[in-house]
């Protein structure tokens, strides 16, 4: 995940809603650490299904 400073709980949100697509609910709801968690692993599986596309890709 790329360094980013964080001000305040807006910019926050706005990092894990809008750019991570994490759940508002979620975001509101759950302990920071869960939404944490979330994002790598939404993170991970983002990495992982492009780099089987691109292998896809090159395999034919």
């Amino acid at each position: 995940m790329p360094k980013i400073e964080i001000e305040s709980v807006e910019d926050l949100y706005s990092l894990y809603v809008f750019l991570f697509g994490i759940d508002p609910r979620d975001f509101w709801q759950l302990p920071l650490k869960s939404v944490q968690l979330i994002v790598e692993n939404k993170s991970a599986i983002t990495a992982w299904r492009e780099s089987e596309r691109e292998r896809m890709m090159k395999d034919g």
